[in-house]
Formats: structure tokens, sequence, C-alpha cells
């Protein structure tokens, strides 16, 4: 090969090399859309959750007007929360408000689950490593905490909602249940409220 020829191929070895890496995406970067509760609730083996076992991790922990899509999967109900101790009086309000989507003028709903994630990113996730999981719609809501390792301080959501500050949900009328459990090593509070008749009617979303 003359050496023109020769420096010709060496540049478009190089150039295809750059185009390459420039259509490539970054090394150990992901380009999938994130998993939604469906998806991830078709790929658990249900049969390997047990009594008062957490959330299987791979269930989304985002905000969503849908509880699948917030991380609350009906089967994790059955098989963790109605065998254990107070679950099965608690297993049907909990799905109850798991039915529902929450309406998107619904501002009580909207306001409430606001108060308990920023009180959770304030108040909670700073002592250790928390995952949190939250949906509010016209029943009620559901408020997940987990911790791996570091112990929960007890009813921090209970009395997050019995506080002053969130007095303008109707507190005094709200009914709340809490659910506990450590399996192995995980501790986990599951808070569950029930929506008062006074705010049963959902207020036009600011």
């Amino acid at each position: 090969m003359r050496p023109k020829t020769l420096a010709l191929a060496i540049a478009a070895v190089g150039l295809a090399a750059s185009l390459a890496f420039a259509i490539a995406p970054p090394s150990g970067g992901s380009t999938a859309a994130p998993v939604t509760g469906a998806e991830a609730e078709h790929s658990i083996h249900w049969s390997t959750v047990g009594k008062g076992d957490a959330i299987p991790a791979s269930m989304p922990t985002s905000r969503s007007a849908d509880a699948l899509d917030a991380g609350f999967a009906p089967e994790w109900v059955e098989s963790s929360v109605r065998p254990f101790p107070g679950g099965e009086e608690a297993a049907p309000l909990i799905l109850a408000i798991m039915s529902e989507q929450r309406a998107p003028d619904d501002a009580w709903a909207d306001e409430v689950e606001h108060y308990l994630r920023e009180f959770i990113r304030t108040q909670v996730a700073g002592q250790a490593p928390t995952t949190s999981r939250v949906f509010c719609n016209s029943v009620g809501c559901l408020c997940y905490l987990e911790r791996t390792g570091s112990p929960l301080t007890q009813l921090m959501i209970y009395n997050a909602l019995r506080s002053q500050a969130a007095r303008e949900f109707g507190t005094k009328k709200m009914g709340m249940s809490i659910m506990e459990s450590a399996p192995r090593g995980t501790s986990w509070e599951l808070t569950i409220v029930t929506r008062p008749k006074a705010m049963a009617e959902p207020r036009q979303a600011r």
C-alpha cells in the first residue's frame, strides 16, 4: 500500500471509531425506561414473600396517581400483611385505598402526599438511608417506610399527621393505624390513614 493510501485508511478507521463512540451510550449508562408498577408486579415471585416481609425492592417508589406505580401491590398485602398480626383487619382498608386512582383535582390527597414526602425527605431520610412509598386518594393514604440495619423511630408518620402543621388536613377526625415489622434486619412501618368524611369531597387543586 502506498503511503498516501495508508494515511487515508488510518484516517477512515479513526473517523469510524469516533462516530461509534459518539453514537454509543456512555459505559454503565442506561437508556431503559423506568420499570412500571405492573412490570415490577409481574416480575416478582410473590410465593417467596412471607408474613411480615418488606415490599420487594423492585417495586417503584415514585409519586403516582396509581397505587401500583407508587409501589403498592395487592399481592404484598395478601402475602405479607394479611397473615401478620392485625393484618386481617387492616387488609380491606389497604386494598380499598389501592383500588382507586387519585383524581387530578383532589387537592386534599395531593397536599397530604406532598406533606408526607417532604416530612420524610427532611426529617426521616436524613437519619439513615430510608426507602419510602406514599399514596393518597379519596379513600385515604398509605405511607410506607423501610430501613435496613438502623431501626426506624416508631410512629414518626403518625406524629407528623397529628401535629399542628397538619391540622388543615382534618387530623382530629383522621383515623390512623400502624403496622410494623422487622424481618431479617429490615424494619418497615406502614401508616394507614382513613380520610375524614369532612374531607371526602375532592377540593380543587390550587
